[in-house]
């Protein structure tokens, strides 16, 4: 289980989403499932893929 970031489509910038998962996890998510979060970067709301999320740590966005 590791923390579960975004990037910010406005400044390119990684934010925490303030979710934990796991990697197996992550994988049994449709590639179209998505998340509506305020990013903790900019204020903005965002429409966010889970296929583009990482782990904190791990390094790696997503199933690509």
């Amino acid at each position: 289980m590791g923390q579960l970031l975004f990037r910010c489509p406005k400044t390119g910038k990684d934010f925490d989403s303030g979710f934990e998962a796991g990697s197996s996890e992550l994988t049994l998510l449709p590639e179209s499932a998505t998340l509506r979060l305020r990013c903790k970067v900019c204020g903005e709301q965002h429409e966010l893929k889970f296929i583009d999320a990482k782990l904190k740590g791990d390094g790696v966005r997503g199933r690509r």
